[in-house]
């Protein structure tokens, strides 16, 4: 929370990739979280890595956990899940299951900009907390926030291998 999943930013922000100092290679942050989201980011220094799991075409599926500020109605889960106008274009479909009152897991391929925030701004509520548990089956398991750690020589071929 607090970054932003850039390389570069012209506005002196802090960004992902300052977590990152002690590692020798450019790293790159695969896909976006905003400086409101916590949670698992792919850093590589693997461009064409990084390309394939970016690319839309390849519907990495994105879990997350979030909370709102009031509760919706299941009617207003069956539209978001179904499909919601953000900027004139319609979102992708996604699964959503209530975990508890205000309490949401959330998954889905798409990763446009404030996405799930805008997704329960037009249910009429408010996204409070927001984390991402889970990107391409990699999860936060054994982790505290603001840990990393190397993935296995299992995960990477495994990454590589999606969309092959």
């Amino acid at each position: 929370e607090g970054f932003i999943s850039t390389v570069t930013d012209t506005h002196r922000r802090r960004k992902v990739t300052d977590l990152f100092k002690d590692v020798p290679a450019r790293l790159y942050p695969v896909g976006r979280l905003d400086k409101d989201t916590t949670g698992a980011i792919v850093m590589t220094n693997d461009g064409l890595l990084a390309q394939r799991l970016s690319h839309p075409k390849f519907e990495i599926d994105k879990e997350y956990s979030v909370t709102i500020r009031d509760d919706v109605t299941d009617l207003d889960i069956s539209k978001i899940e179904r499909g919601v106008k953000i900027d004139g274009k319609l979102t992708a479909p996604c699964k959503i299951k209530r975990q508890a009152l205000g309490k949401y897991k959330i998954v889905l391929h798409e990763g446009r900009k404030r996405q799930i925030r805008l997704m329960f701004e037009i249910a009429g509520s408010k996204v409070v907390s927001l984390e991402r548990t889970k990107y391409a089956g990699l999860t936060l398991k054994g982790l505290r926030r603001g840990e990393y750690r190397p993935l296995l020589k299992k995960e990477i071929e495994k990454l590589k291998r999606i969309g092959s």
